[in-house]
């Protein structure tokens, strides 16, 4: 099954979001699942090298709808970069929701988050106002944290420690001298490791423990409109994983949510090689082909 890719907008309040909707041909789209993408805050619609590119594509191909779009003020959206926040990708999110279930009306929505993404989708699927059928976060940081830069700290220290330790190993050099080394992945990187602690460390208002986050009506309960499982996945040196899936695991414990987690063996927070990349994207499909029909 082949499928086109359309570009899409949606408007909150003044301003605009962009997007990419990947329609599978033939196939209408209010008789299938819609899949919607969340990047993280230092990235755009894309994902970490590519990923939602590649992940959306496959699922297009296999009949399901996709929907990759930028946060205000990243990529081609509209909006001050330095507004971007959780409060405003919440707010961003839930006109997606809205819009997509009143111009197509797919029979489930599925999030798939990475990083502030997948925390902006955790908070969405607990006091959100529009109906969520599962959610498959990636590297989501802690929901709450007493001390930011500690963390930020924890993550730089982690980045270095795994260059020192590349540095070690000959065969790096002598791909360094042959001139195989990706000196532009390696750049964007560090550039999003540092992003990412810095948007942490501004926006840490915003996920303190007990915290309400816009969204939910005052009379329901906390993930009344989730209705279905969430599936974590966490990589083995994220120096934030141990801690990130232990609040989760609690939040979602405590309010009966059911969940599968899924720790990759020796990866890094944004997933940077074809092995791991590989292997996120077999558990996405089979998770999604087990669970939802097209």
């Amino acid at each position: 099954m082949e499928d086109r890719e359309i570009p899409v907008t949606f408007l909150n309040g003044k301003e605009k979001l962009f997007g990419i909707l990947h329609h599978p041909l033939n196939t209408e789209l209010n008789e299938i699942p819609m899949i919607i993408f969340l990047h993280g805050s230092a990235g755009y619609r894309i994902g970490p090298h590519q990923l939602f590119i590649k992940m959306a594509r496959v699922l297009a191909q296999h009949g399901y709808a996709c929907l990759r779009f930028d946060f205000r003020g990243k990529g081609y959206s509209e909006g001050a970069r330095e507004n971007t926040g959780y409060r405003s990708m919440l707010s961003d999110l839930d006109t997606v929701i809205q819009s997509v279930n009143s111009m197509y009306k797919p029979t489930h929505i599925i999030l798939v988050g990475i990083c502030s993404g997948a925390r902006t989708a955790l908070s969405y699927i607990k006091n959100g106002k529009q109906t969520v059928h599962s959610l498959i976060e990636l590297s989501s940081p802690l929901l709450w944290q007493t001390n930011e830069v500690s963390t930020a700290t924890s993550r730089t220290k982690g980045l270095i420690t795994d260059y020192a330790r590349k540095a070690m190993n000959p065969d790096n050099w002598k791909r360094l001298f042959a001139g195989e080394v990706n000196y532009e992945m390696i750049g964007r990187i560090v550039k999003n490791t540092l992003a990412n602690h810095w948007f942490s460390i501004k926006n840490s208002v915003c996920v303190k423990k007990g915290e309400k986050l816009p969204g939910k009506a005052p009379d329901e309960k906390p993930f009344h409109n989730f209705k279905g499982e969430v599936l974590l996945i966490h990589g083995e040196k994220d120096p934030e994983a141990g801690t990130a899936m232990k609040q989760i695991k609690s939040l979602l414990q405590k309010y009966r949510i059911g969940y599968q987690d899924l720790t990759i063996k020796n990866a890094n927070h944004s997933f940077y090689s074809l092995q791991w990349e590989k292997e996120i994207a077999d558990t996405v499909y089979k998770w999604i082909m087990n669970r939802f029909s097209k």
